[in-house]
């Protein structure tokens, strides 16, 4: 019998997800609320509708997966996913209280920091440059580089205006690296 796949979103992480899905050889339903979400054209099935005001619609097609795949941020939308995964009685593959920290850069560094992992230091601490982010917005959005004050206070208002916090810390030049890990409770794989 086939895995039959429920992915939420379909933006740029729902490409992936139904891209990867029929690789894997799984039947997948793309769920979005926009009908122009491009991750639509990619499997047999898509919904078009809001998993937060259409939840009988949302849990009648969760009921027949055997997953569920977020493939978005939208912190409504995840909360609604765990509780129709719950009441479907079908796996959410996603952990949202993991996601709630790593999803704020204030909270992610805060536990980082309580467990002793090594980070650039916040400013003022630093000297020039720094790097200033958003806490919540995703990857690199938004996130920029200072070298002098003047430079510092207009970034934080730029961020202040997306109405986000800013975190300020120590610029360390290098490479970007980014990291997903895939666990289930128990045991996890990091993937860099």
């Amino acid at each position: 019998m086939t895995m039959r796949l429920a992915i939420v979103g379909g933006k740029l992480q729902g490409i992936e997800c139904a891209y990867l899905a029929e690789k894997a050889g799984y039947d997948a339903v793309v769920i979005d609320r926009c009908s122009e979400a491009p991750a639509l054209s990619l499997v047999d099935e898509a919904a078009v509708l809001d998993v937060t005001v259409h939840e009988k619609d949302a849990l009648r097609i969760i009921s027949d997966c055997d997953a569920v795949l977020p493939a978005n941020e939208d912190l409504a939308a995840l909360a609604a996913l765990e509780r129709l995964s719950s009441k479907a009685g079908v796996p959410l593959l996603f952990d949202l209280d993991a996601y709630r920290i790593s999803s704020s850069k204030l909270l992610s560094n805060d536990m980082l920091s309580k467990l002793d992992v090594p980070m650039p230091r916040h400013w003022p601490e630093c000297g020039y440059p720094v790097v200033v982010k958003p806490s919540s917005l995703s990857g690199s959005t938004g996130v920029m580089k200072a070298s002098s004050q003047h430079e510092l206070d207009e970034c934080v208002r730029r961020i202040e205006e997306l109405g986000d916090e800013a975190v300020v810390q120590e610029f360390v030049d290098g490479p970007g690296i980014s990291i997903e890990v895939i666990g289930d409770g128990e045991d996890a794989i990091p993937l860099v």
